[in-house]
């Protein structure tokens, strides 16, 4: 017993001398400012040298003793850097995190989250990647390149539910169209003709989501703009009911078109027009919502007249309807043909396909010289008519027609057609289909090696078609759209002017515009005249010349090739070429 408290009494008094015995902190001088200066500048030299190690010690360091600190963001971004180069993935997460936050600069957050897609893209969380990648865009322009090069990587390993999960997540994010095209291709794939047309549709206006003037309900009106009397382009009254799809599946082409209209609304204000007002009701992408959207506009909103429509389907339920009530409706993107028949009280802009057709033989026969053509399009009766125009033509110049062969509307393989053409041996092929149509055609024909003077209608004057099928369409010659064109450089000039510069322009804008450009014009005619308003439109469209016809009278009709994936000037025709 004696023995163990004599060893406890031990142990203390050797505790306790080393207590004392233990030598006082040295006095450096140096303060807590310095040392943070130099771990600092300590870490960056390390960053400066390139030694990954060496940055991830003394950055874990630094952020350990200075958490707080206003270098803190530049530190946790070298670490986390260092961290991920030396395959430390769940540290460098863990790290960068923090900078993904509001407070974060936007170029450093666009950087962050390129550094988080990667990790993401690592483990195989693609759908987290894809949106990281997007969100990286927005923050910051500067990194589209690198975003959009990452994005292009991850889509191809996503799921069908990811890509949809992904457009509903990120509807108008910078890149959500190479999220469209993932699907695209899918869809083409598994031969889903309905989906490719719809995701297509949702392709061609992608870069304008923005709704301008509210749909019914929530009526909205532009408020006027007072100039003094005789400063503008007539005496325009009344209210335009503009009829167009702002949710279903074709929203984005609705907003396009609503775009359009707004510009031209804006635009009468400048000039000095202030008594028409712009009453906006939604179709929904269906043809019974088109026909009661309508009523409302017609019964309700008391419009004079109702522009649009956008789809075929939705446009000839609501002239239906403008019809039965003595209402005008003018369609300008449509492009059923025969919805003026309805009645009339309806009016469409259409496309003079039989003075294309004609010039195309010109062009193929004399300024070619081209002899077997043969012809490639949709099997309808109109196409079947207008194959007979341009074979007519063909053999009035010298040359013949060896095949004409027509695929099923919604085909999405075209191999036996090819086929069929190939046995005819033809030196060119004229394919008069649409955009939608020609993204499947022209890949195929590279596919099974078709390789023949490729010759088209105005619908391939498209950027789309260009960006998606341009290898495709090497020394493809086909007429530019005039009418098009200079509808492009009405809108943009009003765009200018009304301050609503920016987002891609396309038909549905132009058609927007130019809808609603004509029926103000009208609607000015009707108030100086005292004549009803269906008067002058008929008036209108009876005077005016189709633009083709107008060029092949005087300037002629201006024929564009492809080359390297560009679009070039070849050739001009007009009636004298004859």
């Amino acid at each position: 017993m004696m023995k163990i408290k004599t060893l406890i009494l031990l142990l203390i008094l050797l505790a306790f001398v080393s207590c004392i015995s233990k030598k006082a902190p040295v006095e450096t001088g140096v303060s807590p400012e310095q040392i943070h200066t130099e771990q600092l500048n300590e870490l960056r030299a390390c960053v400066a040298s390139g030694d990954d190690r060496a940055t991830r010690k003394a950055g874990k360091i630094f952020l350990d003793t200075y958490p707080d600190s206003e270098a803190a963001g530049e530190v946790r971004l070298e670490t986390g850097k260092a961290s991920l180069e030396l395959g430390f993935l769940e540290e460098a997460s863990e790290i960068l995190a923090s900078l993904t936050s509001p407070e974060t600069d936007a170029g450093t957050a666009a950087e962050v989250n390129i550094l988080l897609a990667g990790i993401d893209s690592d483990k195989g969380r693609f759908a987290d990647a894809a949106g990281r990648f997007m969100t990286a865009v927005a923050l910051d322009p500067s990194v589209s390149g690198q975003a959009r090069e990452g994005l292009s990587r991850v889509v191809p390993l996503l799921s069908a539910r990811q890509l949809a999960d992904l457009q509903e997540a990120y509807p108008a994010a910078p890149g959500i169209e190479l999220v469209y095209e993932g699907s695209l291709l899918m869809a083409e794939a598994r031969g889903d003709t309905a989906s490719v047309r719809e995701i297509r549709a949702h392709i061609a206006a992608l870069d304008t989501m923005e709704t301008m003037i509210a749909p019914i309900p929530g009526r909205t009106v532009t408020p006027s703009v007072v100039r003094p009397a005789g400063s503008g382009e007539g005496n325009a009254s009344g209210s335009i009911g503009l009829l167009c799809p702002l949710s279903g599946r074709f929203a984005p082409l609705g907003k396009e078109f609503l775009r359009g209209a707004t510009v031209a609304l804006r635009e009468a204000r400048e000039y000095g027009v202030t008594g028409v007002e712009l009453v906006v009701a939604d179709t929904r992408s269906k043809a019974l919502d088109a026909r009661n959207s309508a009523l409302i506009l017609i019964e309700e909103e008391g419009v004079d007249v109702i522009v649009g429509g956008v789809l075929s389907s939705t446009t000839i339920a609501a002239a239906q309807t403008a019809q039965h009530r003595s209402t005008v409706l003018y369609s300008p993107v449509a492009s059923e043909e025969g919805i003026a028949d309805i009645g009339d009280h309806i009016f469409q802009s259409s496309q003079d396909y039989e003075t294309e057709i004609a010039a195309v033989a010109r062009v193929a026969c004399l300024e070619m010289g081209l002899k077997r053509i043969a012809f490639m399009a949709e099997d309808s009766q109109r196409w079947r008519s207008l194959a007979e125009l341009f074979r007519r033509e063909v053999e009035g110049l010298g040359g013949t027609l060896c095949a004409v062969d027509y695929y099923e509307q919604g085909s999405t393989d075209f191999n036996l057609n090819i086929e069929r053409i190939r046995k005819s041996l033809p030196e060119a092929l004229f394919i008069s289909s649409d955009t939608e149509d020609l993204v499947l055609i022209l890949p195929q024909l590279s596919f099974y090696e078709f390789g023949v003077q490729l010759l088209g209608t105005s619908s391939w004057n498209s950027r789309k078609l260009l960006r998606m099928a341009g290898r495709d369409m090497e020394g493809a010659v086909f007429p530019s759209e005039d009418v098009s064109e200079s509808n492009e450089e009405r809108y943009l000039a009003a765009a200018v002017l009304t301050g609503y510069e920016g987002g891609d322009v396309n038909r549905f804008v132009t058609g927007g515009y130019d809808g609603v450009k004509k029926t103000m014009e009208a609607m000015a005619a009707a108030s100086a005249s005292g004549s009803p308003l269906r008067d002058e439109m008929e008036k209108m469209f009876n005077e005016r010349k189709h633009n083709f016809v107008e060029r092949m009278s005087g300037d002629g009709i201006r024929f564009k090739i492809v080359r390297k994936e560009r679009v070039e000037e070849f050739v001009t025709v007009s009636a004298s070429d004859r």
